[in-house]
């Protein structure tokens, strides 16, 4: 099904993109699968204050997506600069696109430091970590 601004989305999208720019995918109600179809994910607030949480930094990081953000949110704590993912400053355009194409044209880094934003999301969002912390701040 299609979200209440749809429609306003493809009419920027059709005024700004040609159509064989982009493509249009359904909802899918399966996050893992939708994610696996990414060569890149991108997701760039604007500002470090504007993400309340994030999931979807740790989403594109579990489904081992190449991913290029700014710092918001969750990405605060744990996203390093070509360690996890690739990190862009605020409203910065051809830092974007400077990015997407070193992924591309860089499978293998691309790949390792996707390998590395799987395991860091393994290491600090399981419930054992969760849990310790969690019994350390009740037993101080």
């Amino acid at each position: 099904s299609q979200g209440a601004d749809s429609k306003l989305i493809l009419n920027l999208l059709a005024s700004a993109l040609p159509e064989k720019n982009y493509t249009i995918l359904e909802y899918n109600y399966n996050i893992f699968e939708m994610y696996c179809m990414f060569d890149v994910f991108i997701h760039v607030p604007i500002d470090q204050e504007i993400e309340a949480f994030g999931l979807t930094y740790i989403e594109s990081l579990a489904c081992k997506v190449p991913s290029i953000f700014t710092l918001s949110g969750i990405a605060t704590e744990f996203i390093k600069n070509k360690h996890n993912a690739y990190v862009v400053s605020y409203k910065n355009a051809d830092e974007i696109y400077n990015n997407i194409m070193e992924i591309l044209n860089n499978e293998s880094e691309a790949e390792q430091i996707a390998n590395n934003g799987y395991n860091d999301v393994k290491k600090y969002f399981n419930i054992d970590s969760k849990l310790k912390t969690l019994i350390e701040l009740y037993t101080k």
